[in-house]
């Protein structure tokens, strides 16, 4: 976390809310360490994404490169 501030680009971090493998805290310390980054939460989500909870992700990955101008 130390070097986190470090970086002043756009980061997106998604995290599972069922997540049994990383605690939701460690996601909230990284979010708030970074200078410009945005967590985002996938309902139902586990340590991996798949079906509806894959869908979720793939939507605010789109949705991020759209607002940086990488996706249109």
């Amino acid at each position: 976390y130390g070097d986190m501030p470090k970086y002043d680009g756009p980061v997106l971090i998604l995290h599972g809310d069922r997540d049994e493998i990383v605690p939701m805290s460690y996601s909230e310390r990284a979010a708030a360490a970074y200078k410009n980054a945005r967590l985002r939460v996938i309902d139902g989500g586990g340590h991996g994404f798949q079906g509806a909870t894959f869908a979720q992700a793939i939507s605010f990955i789109n949705e991020h490169f759209r607002a940086l101008g990488i996706l249109k």
